[in-house]
């Protein structure tokens, strides 16, 4: 059985951190800061997995093997593989961030009152 404990607390922390983020960005925008502040940090961390997930596939999945595939010209192929893996490694991470994303969305979807 999973520790619920600390999965909660992993989420409660990387959500503060994103709303500290938010906070710093917001400036002295009073309005941005009152919307920041009603939000719930479910909803802030479901924001920044579909964002990362939205921005990172076309460049792990399109721009990161185009230009891959350009210097395969210049470099030999055992630098390339490593290249390669790193790259792969980056499509593993937002294919992670895809279903973190599509997990609590459908999580928060069934738990919502009727």
């Amino acid at each position: 059985m999973p520790n619920t404990g600390l999965v909660h607390e992993s989420k409660a922390f990387l959500s503060s951190w994103l709303r500290n983020m938010e906070l710093k960005n917001a400036g002295g925008d009073e309005a941005m800061l009152r919307e920041i502040a009603t939000v719930s940090d479910e909803f802030i961390l479901k924001k920044w997995l579909w964002r990362a997930t939205i921005v990172g596939a076309p460049v792990f999945f399109i721009a990161i093997p185009i230009f891959l595939w350009v210097l395969g010209f210049i470099f030999t192929p055992f630098i390339m593989e490593i290249f390669w893996f790193f790259a792969q490694f980056g499509m593993f991470l937002v294919c992670i961030v895809f279903g973190c994303a599509m997990y609590l969305t459908v999580i928060s979807k069934k738990n919502e009152p009727k």
